[in-house]
């Protein structure tokens, strides 16, 4: 899955905002979420629990903050829903077909994902930005505009 990393730069002031994402989470025994690791469990803990869903930082240009967000959650965690819902089918016969087509391979795998209202966790603005701020003008100086980077790592 990866890390992509977005740095957003005023041309003007030279401020920046660092967003980042997306990354796989679980939820513990007490439902609090924990970083699941980018592409394997981090620990047995995870491994057992599956993958809940995804959160990304996300820059919200009322408060001027970025916050850590739920993109989406799945109504039975990812790797359980392997386990428990899905057929027996051999290695070689999933590695044809995600070889083939990805797409549908994931389609086969990946269960329902909940109604999740993405907005600010401080004022409720709805419009949250996840990567380029370049529509937007810079709260710093009120006149620049922020000119994007993006970085992603495997």
């Amino acid at each position: 899955m990866g890390v992509s990393y977005s740095r957003n730069k005023c041309k003007k002031c030279n401020y920046e905002i660092i967003m980042s994402g997306s990354w796989n989470f679980y939820r513990d025994k007490n439902g609090n979420i924990k970083s699941y690791g980018p592409t394997v469990p981090v620990s047995k803990e995870a491994r057992e629990s599956g993958i809940y869903g995804h959160r990304s930082s996300a820059y919200c240009d009322k408060c001027d903050k970025v916050f850590d967000i739920i993109t989406n959650e799945y109504e039975i965690p990812y790797y359980k829903h392997c386990k428990e819902k899905t057929p027996k089918v051999s290695l070689w016969v999933r590695l044809k077909a995600f070889l083939s087509d990805p797409i549908f391979y994931d389609s086969i795998y990946i269960p329902k994902i909940k109604e999740i209202e993405i907005k600010c966790p401080e004022c409720n603005n709805k419009k949250m930005f996840f990567r380029s701020l370049e529509d937007i003008i810079c709260p710093r100086c009120n006149e620049g505009n922020f000119k994007e980077s993006f970085e992603h790592y495997f």
